[in-house]
C-alpha cells in the first residue's frame, strides 16, 4: 500500500479543512477572552475547564470508534460542530459573553473527545508499518500548517472585524470537512464481545483496553507519566504563556500575535519533517534529547527577560524560543504515537490510545489553570518562572530515559 492512497489522503484533506476552522475559532476565542478579562488566570482557568470534558469523554471516544464506523462518526462531529456553534453564535455577543465562550469551549471540547480518538485509529489501518511514522508526522504537518494559516488570519481578522466574522466562517468550514469525510473509505470490523447492554459494553471495552496496556504492553504504561508531565509544562507554556506574555506583558497587538502562533505552528511543520526524516535513524530510546532541548530552549527567554531592553526583541527573541520547543515537542510527538500505535491491535486502537490520551491530558487542564496563576503571580518576574520551567524540563527527561529505553529494546 502507497503512503498517499486515495482514503489517506481524503482524510488529510478533511484534516486540513477542519482543523483550519478549528485553529481559526479556538485562536479568536482566546484573544476573545483575554481581551475581555486582561487575566492570566481567568483564562488559564476558562481554557482548563474546558478541557475537562474531553478528559471525561475520551475514553467513550476511543470505545466508539472501535465500535463504530470511524467515518460516520467523523462527519457526524463535523455537521454537529458546524449546528453548535451556529447555535451559540447569538449568545456570544450578548450580555454575558464569557460564560458563552466557557459553554462553547466545553461543548467542542466534548465534541472532540469523539472525533479525536477517531482520527488516530484511522491512520493505522490506512497504512502499512514502514509508513505509519511518516503518516503520522504528515497529519502533524497538516495540523500545524493549518494552525499557520489559521493563526494569522485570525490575528487579522480579529484585528481589522472582530471576532464575528471569525465564527461564521468557522461554521462554513466545519460542514465543508463534514461533507469532504462522507467520501472516505475506511475499514472497519465490529469487534466481538460476549457482553450485552450498553453498562456491560462499556465495562468490558475498558477492561479489555486497561488489560492490554498493563500486562501486555506495560511499557506503553510506563510512557504515561512522561507524556502527561510533558502536557503539564510544555503544552501549558504554549497555550497559555505565549498568549500572556505576548499580548498582556508586551502589548503587542492581535495581528503580531497572530504572526507569532503562525511562525510557532510552522515550526511544528518542520519538526513533522524532521521526525519523516530521521524515521529509520532516530532511536525512541533518545528521545530524552529531545526533552532536553526542550528545556534549553526557554533559557534564552528567561534571560532576555531579566536583561529586558525594547518589546519588540522581546516579541523577537520569545517566537523563536517557542518555534524551537515545538519543533522538539513535535519530534518527540510523532515517534511517541507512532511506537504505541505499532504495538497495538487494530481492533484496540481506539480504546488505547483514547484510553492513553485521556490519562496523559489530565495534566493539561491543571497545567493551564496553575500557569494562568502563576503568570500573574510572576507578571514582573516572568524570568522566574521560565528558568524554572526550563529547569523543571531538562531534570525530568532523565527520568524518562528508562522507559524509553525499554520501549525501544521491545
Amino acid at each position: 500500500m502507497r503512503l498517499w492512497n486515495r482514503n489517506y489522503t481524503m482524510v488529510v484533506i478533511g484534516q486540513i479543512i477542519s482543523l483550519f476552522a478549528n485553529n481559526i475559532l479556538h485562536f479568536a476565542l482566546s484573544l476573545y477572552i483575554l481581551d475581555l478579562t486582561g487575566s492570566g488566570a481567568a483564562f488559564g482557568i476558562i481554557t482548563a475547564v474546558s478541557m475537562v470534558p474531553m478528559v471525561l469523554f475520551m475514553p467513550f471516544g476511543g470505545m466508539l470508534a472501535d465500535r463504530v464506523n470511524r467515518k460516520k462518526i467523523m462527519v457526524a462531529m463535523d455537521f454537529f460542530t458546524g449546528l453548535v456553534i451556529l447555535l451559540a453564535y447569538m449568545p456570544l455577543f450578548g450580555s454575558t459573553p464569557i460564560p458563552a465562550v466557557a459553554v462553547l469551549l466545553i461543548i467542542l471540547s466534548i465534541i472532540e473527545a469523539f472525533y479525536t480518538p477517531c482520527v488516530q485509529a484511522s491512520i493505522p489501518v490506512l497504512q502499512e508499518p514502514d509508513n505509519l511514522v511518516k503518516a503520522n508526522a504528515i497529519v502533524n504537518q497538516i495540523g500545524m500548517a493549518a494552525n499557520i494559516v489559521g493563526a494569522i488570519l485570525g490575528g487579522v481578522l480579529y484585528g481589522f472585524l472582530g471576532i464575528k466574522p471569525i465564527v461564521l466562517l468557522s461554521i462554513v468550514f466545519f460542514i465543508a470537512s463534514a461533507i469532504m469525510e462522507i467520501f472516505i473509505v475506511i475499514p472497519h470490523a465490529r469487534p466481538e464481545s460476549a457482553a450485552t447492554g450498553l453498562f456491560n459494553i462499556i465495562k468490558a471495552d475498558f477492561k479489555e483496553s486497561v488489560r492490554f496496556i498493563t500486562k501486555e504492553q506495560r511499557n506503553i504504561l510506563k510512557l504515561i507519566p512522561t507524556i502527561a508531565i510533558l502536557n503539564f509544562s510544555v503544552t501549558s507554556m504554549l497555550t497559555v504563556g505565549a498568549p500572556y506574555i505576548i499580548r498582556i506583558l508586551l502589548g503587542m497587538s492581535s495581528e503580531l500575535y497572530g504572526l507569532a502562533t503562525g511562525l510557532i505552528s510552522g515550526a511544528g511543520v518542520l519538526g513533522g519533517l524532521v521526525a519523516a526524516m530521521l524515521s529509520s535513524k532516530l532511536k525512541i530510546k533518545s528521545l530524552y534529547k529531545v526533552l532536553i532541548l526542550i528545556g534549553l530552549s526557554l533559557v534564552p527567554m528567561g534571560v532576555g527577560f531579566i536583561i529586558g531592553g525594547n518589546y519588540f526583541v522581546l516579541y523577537a527573541l520569545t517566537t523563536v524560543c517557542l518555534m524551537i520547543g515545538e519543533v522538539c515537542a513535535c519530534i518527540f510527538s510523532v515517534f511517541v504515537v507512532s511506537a504505541i500505535e505499532l504495538k497495538t491491535p487494530a481492533h484496540l486502537l481506539g480504546k488505547v490510545m483514547a484510553f492513553i490520551t485521556t490519562i496523559s491530558i489530565c495534566a493539561e487542564p491543571l497545567g493551564r489553570a496553575v500557569y494562568g496563576v502563576l503568570f500573574d503571580v510572576f507578571h514582573n518576574n516572568v524570568y522566574v518562572l521560565l528558568l524554572a520551567t526550563a529547569i523543571f524540563i531538562m531534570v525530568f527527561s532523565f527520568t524518562a530515559k528508562r522507559p524509553l529505553a525499554e520501549m525501544s529494546s521491545e
